[in-house]
């Protein structure tokens, strides 16, 4: 039946970000098949998912288990059931586990080999039979590897079209509901662009759009079928989008919505067939949703997350090889002044003591790909921090436990 219904869909020639599998169908991160994306967070210390329907305003799942420290969320429709599924990628081992939220046998996948260390996970209908595929992107050398989980086959095995310095931003840019290789390199804002599928496989070479200190948001923003270039500047809040197939390209320039501490986590909110911008506030677990199409907000601070929680289906470019942040570290807090901080990790957890003007506080925390959750002091006043870890540098967002005092933060060990 849902197969019946979007072949209607696509006669009609009503463009549908959700049914059609323009794309890969993770980035939908629709767990209840209304053609809509819903909330959903998980908590990466305990490999709880907590989802949430924005169009009926009822929780899908609250507090389900699945998963654990180490592991990364990487949901799409593994099954063709027409709802996105729980799973999860371990780049410690390249171990995959699934489960649906629909089926009597729920699960899909339980600890399932494709990948490893310095792979990132890239999911997504690479070969346009409906359903997500495994997929990794190995950051050293530029190779993809992709298996099929309907027909147990490969599909890219070491096909190189990346490399150093380039992360992977998978989806269809040319419209022909397959997942293309597509590289974005930071240090320049270049996206390389190649389909599996055609003869004439390269779609953009150095095509400029971003540049350092832009991360790169890839999505269909006009509803044409086609995924569009898109970044997003943290420090400002600021979008930029441009299509690759329209005669007048730029979508959105400069459109500001997000800013220091909240994650882009793009998607179709509303159900009309485009993708509109979105982000999550790392410190309070709020949602800020805008459509570009109506230029309404579809959500203002709707809260659901925590501190302790991370946006689910982000394009995981922060996910690649295991980081270390053990070490002293001296941060800068804006309205606070100077911290010390002495850290020690083990595998994805934080311990550790700070020592500033107030004196000294315990330190606890854990990581999630090079996004580091820190909470100095207890109590009922502790200070957060939400921070990206690059290299031996940090900067971020804090908040107090009561929220009273917000502001930013910058340092290095």
């Amino acid at each position: 039946m849902r197969r019946l219904l979007v072949v209607l869909l696509l006669l009609c020639a009503i463009p549908s970000v959700f049914g059609t599998a323009f794309y890969p169908l993770r980035y939908v991160n629709d767990f209840n098949e209304d053609g809509r994306t819903d909330l959903a967070v998980y908590q990466p210390n305990t490999g709880t998912w907590y989802v949430r329907s924005l169009y009926t305003n009822t929780p899908i799942v609250f507090g389900m288990s699945w998963g654990a420290p180490g592991m990364v969320p990487v949901p799409g429709d593994y099954n063709d059931d027409g709802r996105a599924d729980l799973a999860l990628y371990q780049p410690a081992t390249g171990n995959w586990y699934i489960r649906s939220l629909a089926a009597t046998n729920p699960v899909i996948a339980w600890g399932m080999n494709w990948g490893g260390l310095g792979m990132i996970s890239v999911p997504g209908n690479y070969d346009a039979n409906w359903t997500a595929d495994l997929a990794v992107y190995q950051q050293s050398t530029g190779n993809w590897y992709i298996r099929s989980l309907l027909t147990n086959t490969a599909i890219a095995f070491g096909m190189n079209w990346g490399g150093p310095g380039m992360i992977p931003v998978a989806g269809d840019y040319d419209g022909d509901r397959r997942g293309d290789l597509a590289v974005y390199q930071q240090s320049t804002g270049n996206w390389y662009i190649r389909s599996l599928a055609t003869s004439n496989p390269v779609i953009a070479w150095g095509m400029n759009w971003g540049g350092p200190g832009m991360i790169p948001v890839p999505g269909d923003y006009d509803g044409d079928g086609k995924f569009d270039l898109a970044v997003y500047q943290e420090s400002t809040g600021n979008w930029y989008i441009r299509s690759l197939a329209a005669s007048n390209p730029v979508i959105a320039w400069g459109v500001s919505w997000g800013g220091l501490g909240n994650i882009p986590v793009p998607g179709d909110y509303d159900g009309d067939g485009k993708a509109d911008l979105a982000v999550y506030q790392e410190s309070t677990g709020n949602w800020y949703i805008h459509s570009l199409y109506t230029n309404t907000a579809t959500a203002y601070g709707m809260n659901w997350g925590s501190s302790e929680m991370e946006p689910v289906f982000y394009t995981k470019a922060y996910y690649g090889a295991p980081i270390n942040v053990t070490g002293q570290w001296q941060i800068y807090a804006t309205g606070h002044g100077w911290v010390n901080l002495s850290i020690s990790q083990s595998g994805n957890n934080l311990t550790g003591v700070s020592n500033d003007a107030d004196g000294t506080s315990p330190v606890s925390g854990f990581l999630a790909g090079n996004v580091c959750r820190i909470t100095i002091g207890g109590g009922t006043n502790p200070a957060r921090l939400v921070g990206y870890v690059v290299g031996n540098s940090i900067s971020g967002t804090y908040s107090t436990g009561s929220s009273s005092q917000i502001g930013t933060f910058s340092g290095s060990r």
